[in-house]
């Protein structure tokens, strides 16, 4: 999560995605497929 593509990926719901740059005027595509653990939608506000 504190590597930059973690921080990128923060936010993003499951089914998003997000093109990042890489060496040589490439990019890649990273695609959210699952969330193992959301503390707000378990009801952990108190974290």
């Amino acid at each position: 999560m504190l590597a930059p593509i973690g921080s990128a990926l923060i936010g993003l719901s499951v089914g998003q995605s997000i093109a990042w740059p890489l060496p040589g005027g490439r990019t890649k595509t990273f695609r959210v497929i699952s969330v193992l653990y959301q503390p707000e939608a378990a009801g952990d506000l108190h974290l």
